[in-house]
């Protein structure tokens, strides 16, 4: 059988083009910097529209100061005191942590 002259043919152009890049140097003869092309943006999704206010409400910036705004809830669970229990796991987990106990004496607690 005959050899197909297609690919041979690319070879030739993909070797003629590796032996252009191997030598560093572009079309126009200027040295290549070592950067990369960079990857083409994903599509950007199609802007969202505005939603839809209602007129009536007025937006006013609020003020905390005393005496002003009412001020905003607040996470209180560190002030309540926590059954014993729950005291004594938390202390004894942090004092494991700060004693630095040796395994072979830890694997009984």
């Amino acid at each position: 059988m005959p050899p197909v002259t297609g690919s041979t043919k690319k070879t030739t152009t993909s070797t003629t083009s590796k032996t252009s890049s191997a030598s560093g140097k572009t079309s126009s003869g200027a040295l290549k910097k070592g950067k990369k092309k960079i990857a083409a943006a994903p599509l950007k999704s199609k802007v969202e529209s505005k939603k839809l206010v209602n007129p009536l409400y007025e937006k006013r910036a609020k003020n905390f100061g005393i005496g002003q705004d009412i001020q905003p809830k607040r996470d209180l669970t560190r002030f309540v005191k926590w059954p014993q229990y729950v005291r004594v796991q938390r202390q004894r987990s942090v004092l494991l942590k700060r004693l630095k106990v040796p395994p072979p004496i830890n694997q009984f607690t």
